[in-house]
Parts: structure tokens; C-alpha cells; sequence
């Protein structure tokens, strides 16, 4: 249900999702060591695709252009291409977030899912993280709530929100109530 202490702190777990994807290539491969680091120098590689036609979609091709050289040269990028550690995939996930806040813009119900299943799933990989980005996301949600015309409409996409946010958490929920809310007890202390 859970992976190591997130960030070095007690009673802070990764979730195991990221386990669970590295799998796929370990048995793609045959159960070569190389595999995981394969997996990351592609997923990486797909990101840095996805900036660009993220980039092109939002702003211009020469904005798009500056964003692939930016994400991919830069030393935190270059690191989650090395190394098959659980953060990294956050950096992978931060253009659909900032895709999201575009489509808000844009008065787009798919901005607020997509965000939220970002939100989720950056909790999910390092909850330490999540929980330093999640105030942006409850204002983000909020200005979406002020954006909407129809309450029904609201309520409704809230809802979907909130459980795409909740999604990639089940599985850390399940263990803290399985161990006594460890994971509960550790977020109230540092609160």
C-alpha cells in the first residue's frame, strides 16, 4: 500500500503506484537491471514532447521551442532521466498542471480534472511535495468555482474533481487506517 519515508520524514510514505509502474518494463525486459532507467529516459523524453506541443498549443511555436531547450537541458530534468527515484515523475506531470490552468482560463471543465488528477497523483508520488503545491490547487479551485454560472453545474464538477484528487490517494488512505492514521497523526504534528 505504501513505499519508503517520503522525504526523510516519519509517519510521510511515497504511495506504491510508482512501484507498481516499474514493473511494466521490468517485465517487458526480460527482468534487465537497465530497464528502469530506460523507462525514465523515455518518460522523460515524452515530457519534454509534451512541453512543446503544450507550449505550441498555449503560447507560439518559439515559446514552445524555449521550453523544450529549458525542460530539456535543464539538471533536474537531465537527473529524472538517471534515476528511478519516486518524485520524478512530478516533473513529469507539471506541464499537464500548468495545461490545466490554462484550460481554466479558458473556462474549460477539463482544466479543473486534469488538475485535480495532478494534484492527486503528486500527492500520491510525494506527498511532502503535493502538500507544498496543494494550497495553489485549493486556490485554483476556487477561482473555478467563481468562474461557473450554474450551481448544479458546479457541484457536479467539483465532485469529479474531488474524487480524481482522491483516486491516487485510496491506497495510502487504506494503510493509515489500517495503522492506526500513522500518516494522519504525522500531518496534525507537523501542522
Amino acid at each position: 500500500l505504501i513505499g519508503p519515508a517520503s522525504g526523510g520524514l516519519e509517519g510521510y510514505f511515497h504511495g506504491a503506484l510508482w512501484y507498481y509502474l516499474l514493473t511494466i518494463p521490468f517485465i517487458l525486459s526480460g527482468g534487465h537491471p537497465i530497464s528502469g532507467t530506460w523507462f525514465m529516459a523515455i518518460m522523460s523524453t515524452i515530457s519534454v514532447l509534451c512541453v512543446f506541443f503544450i507550449l505550441r498549443r498555449i503560447m507560439n511555436i518559439y515559446a514552445a521551442i524555449l521550453g523544450v531547450l529549458f525542460l530539456g537541458f535543464a539538471e533536474f530534468s537531465v537527473a529524472t532521466t538517471k534515476f528511478i527515484w519516486n518524485p520524478y515523475p512530478i516533473v513529469w506531470l507539471m506541464p499537464f498542471y500548468f495545461l490545466g490552468i490554462f484550460l481554466i482560463s479558458k473556462r474549460s471543465p477539463w482544466g479543473i480534472f486534469l488538475i485535480s488528477a495532478v494534484q492527486g497523483l503528486v500527492l500520491h508520488f510525494e506527498v511532502v511535495y503535493g502538500l507544498g503545491i496543494l494550497p495553489a490547487y485549493l486556490i485554483i479551485l476556487a477561482v473555478y468555482l467563481q468562474q461557473e454560472s450554474k450551481v448544479t453545474q458546479k457541484l457536479k464538477h467539483v465532485l469529479i474533481a474531488l474524487v480524481l484528487l482522491c483516486i491516487p490517494m485510496i491506497p495510502s488512505l487504506a494503510f493509515d487506517v489500517r495503522h492506526q492514521f500513522l500518516i494522519s497523526k504525522s500531518l496534525i504534528k507537523t501542522m
